[in-house]
Formats: structure tokens, sequence, C-alpha cells
């Protein structure tokens, strides 16, 4: 997900800081995360541009919370952003929460066809 420059600093300060607070190695965290233990160093030192699914695992692991941003208004890319940003809220990062969500799209979208 992009994010605005002022919404990555506000996150890679809170990353530092939960990083502070947590006493787990890189190697726990990607453990724990299943994130590659060289993405852990580079996110917990701030060298991401995206908030990336590994980036939000990560997160999880330091017990933050990443909040989605709404979308700019208007436009098909805008609607398809705030799509991706509802679903990621629904979404628990498991396979079996995938599974649920695509179910219940499934359905939704049986309902609307003729």
């Amino acid at each position: 997900m992009k994010a605005t420059p002022d919404e990555l600093a506000t996150l890679r300060r809170r990353i530092s800081i939960a990083r502070e607070r947590k006493p787990l190695g890189n190697v726990e965290i990607a453990r724990l995360s299943k994130v590659d233990a060289s993405q852990v160093s580079r996110i917990v030192r701030g060298e991401f541009k995206t908030i990336s699914h590994n980036v939000v695992q990560v997160c999880k692991v330091l017990g933050l919370k990443v909040e989605m941003v709404a979308p700019p208004a208007g436009g098909k890319d805008a609607a398809w952003s705030r799509l991706e940003t509802s679903v990621r809220r629904l979404w628990d990062e498991s396979s079996q929460g995938a599974e649920k969500i695509a179910v219940m799209l499934d359905t939704i979208a049986k309902l609307r066809s003729p």
C-alpha cells in the first residue's frame, strides 16, 4: 500500500519505539512473522517505501496495528484502493481468513448476477 511521506515517517517511528520495547531479535521477529530475516532487518531500520505485506507482518509481531489510509476520492484506481483497504481491514492475514473473505465475496457476486 502506498502511503504519504508523513504516514511512512510515523510508522517508522512507531516501529522503532516498539522494537525498543520488545525484547526480540531480528531472527525471532523473522520466525514469528514468516518474513525473511534480511527483510526484517531492513524494515526495523525503517528502510521501506510502501506498507507491504512484510511490513504489516513485522508490525503485528511488534504489537503494532497498521492503520489503513483512506484512498483519494474519484477514479477507478481510487475505488480499487478503497476496496483493497476494506478487504485488508477484514483479513487477519491467515489463509483461512482469506478463504472466508473469498467465499463471502463470491457469494455477493452471485447475488448481483441476474
